[in-house]
């Protein structure tokens, strides 16, 4: 037999075999959300079809954040059935973009785990300016205030502020209802290295507040 048609062959029956034994196929494993400022969470359903000759189980669904959460209509799938992974996100106080994995797993001889993507992109709520306060150790333990600036429409109070730490002290003054305020930071000594965050809780949007997190540090 020619050496290029047994190559062929075996490919061929590599890819059979592989057919054979792969029971979930998705068809998307990567999926992408934008919210809206007031949006508090998003759904996305990946959906699959078990492609092998026997049912198939999903035996658990877990993500890297409790941010994210995997549910099912039901468990087992008969060869052939499609089915869907309902994942929903909600939005935690962190803005930016934020990449969410999932793992699914089956009681599929092989190919039992599948790796999914789920990827969020949350405007932020305010922006800070500076957006970290920064002392470096030796110096004037000197007030900085952090302007905070609230998208437009929101209409925002800042209901709490608390510093993580009692190194520092924090004052927070109102300056445009429901826009604007000034945090004044102050550490209490330079003397050493620390780090810390301010934690503000809002009342937006009223469903899931939200929490902005104002990191601070004295340099070494």
């Amino acid at each position: 037999m020619h050496w290029t048609l047994r190559i062929g062959i075996v490919a061929m029956g590599l890819l059979l075999g592989q057919s054979a034994h792969a029971q979930l196929r998705w068809d998307k494993t990567d999926q992408e959300a934008t919210l809206g400022i007031r949006d508090d969470g998003v759904l996305r359903d990946f959906t699959f079809q078990n492609i092998g000759q026997k049912p198939v189980t999903i035996l658990s669904v877990q993500s890297s954040c409790d941010c994210t959460v995997g549910k099912l209509d039901k468990k087992t799938f008969a060869p052939g059935e499609k089915g869907a992974l309902h994942v929903h996100f909600t939005v935690r106080g962190q803005p930016g973009e934020q990449e969410k994995n999932i793992v699914v797993k089956t009681d599929a001889a092989s190919d039992a785990l599948h790796w999914l993507t789920f990827r969020v992109i949350v405007p932020p709520l305010a922006t800070l300016a500076p957006d970290r306060p920064v002392w470096t150790v030796g110096q004037s333990a000197a007030e900085k205030t952090v302007t905070i600036t609230f998208a437009p429409g929101t209409n925002v109070t800042i209901t709490d502020v608390k510093a993580s730490s009692n190194l520092f002290e924090v004052i927070l003054r109102e300056v445009k209802k429901g826009a604007a305020y000034q945090l004044r930071v102050k550490p209490r000594s330079t003397a050493n290295a620390a780090s810390a965050s301010v934690r503000l809780e809002t009342n937006f949007p009223p469903e899931a507040p939200r929490v902005l997190l104002v990191p601070v540090e004295i340099a070494p």
